[in-house]
């Protein structure tokens, strides 16, 4: 349950036996229900979300979030199980602050839905954007 703080990080190189490269991933925030990992793709710079959002760990998303530099990146969130009101709060806030932050990839479809009957949802194409 100890939270990473950008501590771990994997260098960006050959995967082993596939001939491929992999992105540098750095993972800013784990506990046993949330994972957050950075990674540094030659498209620019993503933050992949794993796990479940809620009340115990929304908070970090959210510092996550706003400590975010302006380089154009963008959250993938497919591989989101659970979101409660304050995991989608964190999100959508970190929309409203930062304007490199309004575009979420791999919406899941029950956050699609969550957020538009919300009301927290602009545009369908700024909201819920797909994989690049």
């Amino acid at each position: 349950m100890t939270p990473v703080d950008g501590e771990t990080g994997i260098p960006a190189g050959r995967l082993p036996g596939s001939g491929g490269t992999r992105p540098a991933e750095l993972v800013l925030y784990q506990d046993h229900q949330l994972r957050v990992v950075r990674c540094d793709q030659s498209a620019g710079r993503m933050l992949q979300v794993s796990g479940q959002i809620d009340a115990a760990n929304s908070a970090a998303l959210a510092r996550i979030l706003a400590g975010a530099d302006g380089d154009g990146a963008v959250v993938d969130i497919g591989r989101v199980t659970f979101v409660d009101v304050s995991g989608l709060r964190a999100l959508v806030t970190s929309r409203e602050s930062s304007p490199c932050w309004t575009h979420l990839r791999n919406t899941p479809p029950y956050v699609q839905r969550l957020l538009t009957v919300l009301g927290w949802s602009r545009t369908p194409e700024e909201t819920f954007a797909g994989p690049l």
